[in-house]
């Protein structure tokens, strides 16, 4: 499994470029499976996790380039470790609330489609995108040659690793005006997708959880 795993990072640069974009953050699959995932309640042996923190850190180690990025990411793998062992709990406890949904990216999680990372394109300001994902981010650099670079970018997961990196960019108010750029985006892509407004609607009262690994 190990070796087959390595090759594929190898193989698929995009593949890579994702795992690297983890940092040091703890990974959990997270599978009613006791070996290869964490089986739901965090009791699991994690094995593939493992597999890909291992693979991780080799590519870490070989690729000069990704050294200074996460050091200005301030990583700790200890702490995050410890903070991310308390989150995959925290996510088991979730599960049992029968009046709590939970979104993640997913694309097994039933309401996925409901993550701003799902592949459901919207229009707007006269612009086709790929996601909400590629719209939030890409406004962050409004005008600049940087919002048709995340416009262009193929998957939404690589949106965020890239405004990150490009953050000293970021137009000045962004924090008064990211949460009314969230909401146009999140109502345009309701309102041109019918079918998640229904998946939306079925989510009747309970309450909403976007949970991130």
């Amino acid at each position: 499994m190990k070796t087959g795993l390595k090759a594929k990072f190898l193989q698929f640069p995009e593949a890579k470029h994702l795992l690297l974009s983890t940092g040091h953050k703890l990974l959990t699959h997270h599978c009613n499976d006791l070996y290869w995932g964490d089986g739901l309640d965090g009791e699991g042996q994690n094995m593939l996790g493992n597999f890909l923190m291992d693979i991780r850190k080799e590519l870490q180690e070989k690729d000069s380039v990704v050294r200074p990025i996460l050091q200005a990411m301030g990583a700790s793998q200890t702490s995050n470790s410890s903070k991310d062992a308390q989150k995959t709990r925290q996510f088991a406890k979730l599960q049992r609330d029968v009046n709590t949904t939970i979104i993640t990216t997913d694309r097994t999680n039933t309401y996925s489609c409901l993550s701003i990372y799902s592949d459901h394109p919207i229009t707007l300001c006269h612009k086709r995108w790929p996601s909400v994902a590629h719209f939030y981010n890409a406004m962050k650099f409004e005008g600049t040659r940087l919002e048709e670079k995340i416009r262009g970018i193929s998957t939404p997961e690589e949106v965020p690793y890239v405004a990150y990196h490009n953050k000293e960019g970021v137009q000045k108010g962004w924090a008064e005006k990211r949460d009314r750029i969230m909401s146009q985006a999140l109502h345009a892509k309701f309102e041109q997708h019918p079918e998640l407004t229904e998946v939306l609607i079925g989510t009747n009262r309970n309450k909403l959880v976007f949970h991130t690994e």
